[in-house]
């Protein structure tokens, strides 16, 4: 009877550790908020109407930081939808040549199917995944004024995502994702500047193709709901 006794208690421990790691599974809701990088790629800002048929090339000068909300519903054990949006933040560029500068806004809200790689119970759980997201891109703006006000169209594209969730216990965890967005927009935007023969010249142009691609990398504490 002794050794009964002693096993009892080690049954007990090993079910509620079993139950600590029971993490998502078919069925379940889960909420998410953290924290994303986004790091955008060097790009291109081409205008149809301009004088010269200007084209800026840029590079990254500035990334930016943005809170993310995010909306996971598990299809089934190992397939999840994840719907999410960030906080609109602010890029900076430089345009390649020369000292100049702009900036402009993104706000992305994407979807997202997810599949993950181990089966509920394990503490850990990297996935895949890939979806379509829309994102808002406005106020492109440069330090010397050469772009005014500007219209753009929200951007449509195709996004790639790798990523892992840890389980603290059986509804928290924590979410480390890296997704690649291709990211373009067009639109109008004001200009001013000056002509081969150094005049003054200002305008409205048809932005044909805003490269902006970017790479985000994304943090989250999640919960189930």
């Amino acid at each position: 009877m002794s050794y009964r006794r002693n096993l009892l208690p080690l049954f007990a421990a090993g079910c509620i550790s079993m139950n600590a790691m029971a993490d998502l599974q078919e069925g379940d809701f889960a909420g998410k908020v953290g924290g994303a990088y986004i790091m955008q790629s060097e790009s291109s800002l081409k205008f149809d109407d301009a004088p010269r048929g200007l084209k800026v090339d840029t590079k990254s000068d500035e990334n930016a930081f943005a809170v993310n909300i995010d909306a996971l519903y598990m299809v089934t054990d190992n397939i999840a939808v994840n719907l999410g949006t960030f906080w609109p933040s602010e890029l900076k560029s430089k345009v390649k040549g020369s000292g100049d500068k702009f900036k402009y806004k993104i706000w992305p809200s994407y979807l997202t199917a997810q599949f993950y790689l181990n089966d509920p119970g394990e503490e850990f759980r990297p996935y895949i995944g890939a979806g379509a997201h829309y994102t808002k891109v406005s106020d492109v703006q440069s330090d010397n004024g050469t772009f005014g006000k500007s219209d753009l169209d929200g951007s449509f594209g195709f996004l790639g995502q790798v990523g892992g969730i840890y389980n603290i216990n059986e509804t928290m965890f924590i979410d480390l994702s890296a997704r690649y967005m291709m990211m373009s927009a067009d639109g109008k935007v004001d200009y001013k500047g000056v002509d081969d023969q150094d005049k003054a010249i200002s305008g409205e142009a048809k932005v044909k193709d805003f490269k902006i691609d970017p790479w985000v990398f994304n943090l989250s504490f999640g919960m189930k709901i």
